[in-house]
């Protein structure tokens, strides 16, 4: 029996629901922590992540570190990441992670040369736990070495003398001389973003590597987000609740809000940093658990089936706009562009596609055929599609329902109207929203 320890099972990038299939994932960030127990603590950490236009996060760490011996103490500190998941990618026997680059690391002013190797991964604790032992990749094999059935997927490696699968990923390794009090650490590097069919781009961030210092926590934390892209980035904030994230010189924009759509209830930040700095600050910060930033789409994307979404309404029955979030007493909307309504006079109000609701345009570089009936050979009575550039055209849902064929199989369709026609067209070409956006 295949003795599977450790096996990466589910893009953690991905929210439920959506298969590892439907999203690629590259790298994570992640803090520098010691490979074994020690007496140095953080004392100060200043994290900026910019979202640059080249599908890559450009991370720039500020670390002071307390060294509260009376003589110099040399740690072996590293820097881990994960295997590329869904990628077609080969595996680097030289622990050198293709998809991380511009990777430096200066201590005291002095830049420390690091060593690369292929290590063993236990997704069950995070970016916490690893105890980072290089993998001796004379016994351990991956694809193009074993059969393709062997593996599960690319981010796993196959022991045949132990019949055994571990998930693997990339670690970095520095000899770190801690002087007697205060020291200085800064990291650099960037890494290729993650993306799926929720977000646009995904930034993983270990943070809980920082548990591994002396003190169990951050004293002093600093995380700033950057952007190059002019679109909101989006994070959940429950590390974050004690204190609000603020803009540097005041020109970006941000919601703080919990999102309650029936299915999951999370509390996020939103932010559109406008050429500015988004930054959050606190003190004695202890990082339970790891980060993700990603596009605005995570508050965005409608639930999975049936497209749906809330609209929020006031007493009338007037679209104020989609329901985004809210706050104690008012609630978070999008139209054509962001806004808060009050709590009193408004309401949340689900559209549903399959009940007639909601808005339908042509998803993307799509031609979609409008069918005067959804049986085979049916009639071709409009073809819809939008020009590059050109702001789409929005049509009326009149349904959503499923087809089942001659072969058994079910086909999605929408029913729409195109004038004074009306008509049937295959959901996969058509983008579905409860209010008309456009």
């Amino acid at each position: 029996m295949r003795n599977l320890f450790s096996l990466f099972s589910v893009l953690f990038c991905l929210v439920g629901g959506i298969s590892a299939n439907d999203g690629v994932f590259y790298s994570n960030g992640g803090m520098l922590f010691p490979l074994t127990e020690t007496d140095i603590s953080v004392a100060r950490e200043v994290l900026s992540i910019r979202v640059g236009r080249d599908d890559h996060a450009y991370v720039d760490v500020s670390y002071e570190f307390q060294n509260a011996c009376d003589s110099a103490k040399t740690v072996v500190m590293a820097f881990e990441a994960e295997a590329p998941y869904n990628v077609e990618e080969h595996f680097s026997k030289a622990g050198v992670h293709p998809y991380i680059s511009d990777f430096s690391v200066e201590m005291n002013g002095k830049s420390l040369p690091y060593r690369n190797a292929v290590v063993a991964i236990d997704y069950g604790k995070g970016g916490d736990g690893h105890d980072m032992k290089p993998i001796n990749l004379k016994e351990w094999k991956t694809y193009g070495e074993v059969p393709d059935s062997i593996l599960p997927n690319g981010s796993t490696i196959y022991n045949p003398r132990l019949d055994s699968i571990v998930s693997y990923g990339y670690g970095y390794f520095f000899d770190a001389t801690f002087l007697p009090g205060k020291n200085t650490v800064h990291h650099t590097y960037r890494y290729h973003m993650s993306k799926n069919v929720v977000n646009r781009f995904c930034i993983p961030y270990w943070l809980t590597p920082a548990m591994r210092w002396a003190n169990r926590r951050i004293d002093d934390f600093t995380l700033r987000i950057k952007s190059d892209i002019g679109e909101g980035v989006c994070l959940e904030d429950s590390l974050f609740m004690d204190h609000p994230f603020t803009s540097a010189d005041g020109a970006g924009q941000i919601y703080s809000f919990e999102r309650n759509n029936g299915y999951y209830s999370k509390h996020y930040t939103l932010a559109f940093p406008n050429g500015s700095d988004i930054e959050w600050h606190g003190k004695n910060f202890v990082p339970s658990k790891d980060i993700e930033i990603t596009s605005e789409d995570e508050v965005l994307y409608p639930s999975y089936g049936i497209p749906e979404d809330l609209v929020v309404v006031d007493a009338a029955g007037g679209e104020a706009g989609c329901y985004v979030g809210e706050t104690a007493d008012s609630f978070l909307v999008l139209a054509q562009d962001y806004g808060l309504v009050p709590k009193d006079g408004y309401r949340k109000v689900e559209y549903k596609a399959e009940k007639g609701q909601g808005w339908l345009v042509v998803s993307g570089d799509n031609v979609a055929d409008v069918y005067a009936s959804t049986r085979a050979g049916s009639k071709v009575i409009a073809r819809l599609k939008t020009l590059w550039g050109d702001i789409p055209e929005a049509y009326p849902c009149l349904g959503f329902f499923p087809v089942k064929g001659s072969d058994g199989l079910y086909t999605q369709w929408f029913k729409l109207r195109v004038g004074k026609k009306v008509g049937y067209v295959k959901a996969e070409a058509m983008t579905w929203s409860a209010i008309n956006k456009y």
